[in-house]
């Protein structure tokens, strides 16, 4: 796959990803029956498809670690409340011990 076609498919949604991959795969075994056939002259053929099939995948998984990255983030703020609030109760928890002695 060339350059260009790697930027077009990282614009793609991961649903168009996962389809493409889907039909890559059907591509490869209609290629590796070709070959066993004797019909396909071009032998790196199937090296080619499992070749594009991996770039896509990997475009697949690098959206799905960006959203989980993206939702992380904006979590991130209601984990620093809860901090700041069990840091408030234990200060307060302090004070009581404190008294009762």
């Amino acid at each position: 796959m060339k350059k260009k076609d790697l930027t077009g498919i990282r614009s793609k949604t991961k649903k168009e990803l996962k389809t493409l991959a889907d039909k890559k795969a059907v591509d490869l075994a209609k290629a590796k029956v070709a070959i066993k056939a004797g019909q396909e002259k071009n032998l790196k053929k199937i090296k080619l498809i499992r070749h594009e099939i991996s770039q896509l995948l990997t475009v697949l998984r690098e959206k799905e670690i960006v959203e989980k990255l993206d939702e992380r983030v904006e979590k991130k703020p209601k984990i620093q409340r809860i901090q700041k609030d069990s840091q408030k109760t234990k200060k307060k928890e302090r004070r009581i011990r404190t008294q009762k002695k």
